[in-house]
């Protein structure tokens, strides 16, 4: 309606306006002012005729789409020619949206495959390492947790990541470490000894720019083993200084005594040099026991590993040291066994490793006490047992007895002559020879040292026949 007054008014206007501008007679104003209203009439009349017609038509296949619609009939839209192009162009349209939110959906799909591919590899590269890494973000909140993080920090279940460090470390040292870090941009490295595990933990960290407060990667390092060795390593220097100090001041004292009179005492003078006889024989099995073991720990010293019957090696060991259980007043005895069994090792480390056993035994087991031998073979082991009922070893220092220069009873293993490294000669000579050794012993009852060493199998009939 409304452009079918416009088209009605504006001939009617255009034509007073010429009218008025020409100044011609009011007849004439009159009759082309009739004239244009009629003109303008007419045209308005058709033009809204053929606008409502159109309308109506369309509004009336709308109407007939909508209902086959709703009546599950498709529509044949293509029998409609005027809502044909308009629904063409709705079809481009959608498309075209189509075509670019595939494009879109099929490049963020891609760039996700990618960032889990990348997340994938960086999960398998530090779920690697033995050095736990942490990521903390500003408030100290676990972001990031390895397995060996968390095993350092002795929390095994994956609820790790999201929880604050202060709850899954309770170290208060090293959560203020941390808490100063995150607080000023300086990096720091440190130890710190976690109390429920014992652990010795070196932790480094630095900033990690992150968005939007900065954060902290933390890495942990296990040196409890490095620790314990540097710590055994100043307790071998320490007991060397003694061990060799000892013998060395005994000599000195004793020669020192014979240069101020006592070489012109013939009787006092023998016993004085016999002494010193005695601490030098000490001192050089002590720098002997020491050489061989600095070669056994470095493999420097070339073993000769061949079959070696078990049976004939021990009895010779304890025919050598028949004199010195008889001097101590002690009963060796051999329990016969199987003398074909064989083990695979240095002749003459096995034997020196079956010899320190036994005197270790004697120098351990009082007069008219015993110490027993046997050797057998199970689960393709050759088993070396050597008993005694001695004094026995006290549980706390079991784990200890391998260790250099440790000793039980300090006093008497100097009386008797040990240097201290017999049983750790054993240990490093066994597990060279791919063995084990073990002990069990009660204090008042005695000891059992039981070494296990491969066993040689018998040779089959074909590779006898061979």
């Amino acid at each position: 309606m409304f452009r079918f007054l416009l088209s009605t008014l504006t001939p009617v206007i255009i034509c007073l306006v010429l009218l008025i501008g020409a100044g011609v007679h009011l007849l004439v104003y009159v009759l082309a002012a009739t004239l244009g209203i009629a003109a303008a009439i007419l045209l308005g009349f058709l033009q809204y005729r053929r606008d409502s017609k159109a309308v109506d038509t369309f509004s009336k296949q709308l109407r007939e789409i909508e209902r086959s619609l709703e009546n599950g009939i498709p529509a044949n839209i293509q029998e409609q020619p005027s809502v044909v192009p308009v629904m063409e162009g709705l079809r481009k349209q959608t498309n075209a949206l189509s075509v670019v939110t595939s494009n879109r959906i099929s490049a963020l799909t891609t760039q996700n495959r990618e960032l889990m591919q990348v997340k994938k590899r960086f999960e398998g590269i530090l779920g690697t390492m033995i050095e736990g890494v942490l990521v903390l973000d500003g408030n100290g909140q676990i972001l990031y947790s390895n397995e060996a993080a968390r095993k350092l920090l002795d929390s095994q279940s994956r609820d790790v990541d999201g929880r604050l460090f202060w709850e899954v470390v309770r170290t208060p040292e090293l959560q203020e470490a941390i808490d100063s870090a995150i607080a000023i941009d300086q990096p720091f490295r440190k130890e710190y000894t976690l109390k429920r595990t014992k652990s010795v933990i070196e932790v480094s960290a630095s900033r990690l720019l992150l968005k939007p407060d900065p954060g902290l990667v933390v890495v942990l390092h296990n040196v409890t083993e490095l620790r314990r060795l540097e710590h055994m390593r100043r307790d071998f220097v320490s007991n060397v200084s003694h061990e060799l100090k000892t013998p060395l001041t005994s000599i000195q004292a004793y020669a020192d005594t014979l240069l101020e009179g006592a070489l012109d005492d013939t009787e006092n003078s023998r016993p004085f040099v016999t002494r010193i006889l005695e601490q030098a024989d000490r001192l050089q099995n002590l720098i002997q026991d020491m050489l061989r073991l600095a070669r056994i720990e470095s493999q420097s010293d070339a073993f000769e590993c061949k079959p070696v019957p078990v049976g004939k090696t021990i009895i010779e060991c304890v025919d050598a040291r028949v004199s010195l259980a008889h001097a101590r007043k002690i009963s060796l005895r051999v329990e016969t066994g199987d003398e074909s069994l064989q083990t695979y090792a240095d002749p003459e480390g096995l034997r020196t490793i079956i010899e320190n056993l036994v005197t270790n035994a004697l120098n351990h087991t009082r007069e008219g006490g015993h110490v027993d031998l046997r050797w057998k073979h199970l689960n393709e082991k050759v088993i070396i047992e050597v008993q005694d009922n001695g004094v026995g070893i006290p549980k706390e220092h079991q784990a200890r007895i391998f260790e250099r220069f440790y000793r039980v009873d300090a006093a008497r293993s100097r009386g008797m002559g040990g240097t201290g490294l017999g049983l750790s000669i054993v240990k490093h000579l066994t597990s060279h020879f791919g063995g084990s050794i073990e002990v069990e012993s009660e204090v008042g009852i005695g000891t059992l040292f039981r070494v296990k060493l491969p066993l040689v199998k018998e040779p089959q009939a074909s590779e006898q026949a061979v």
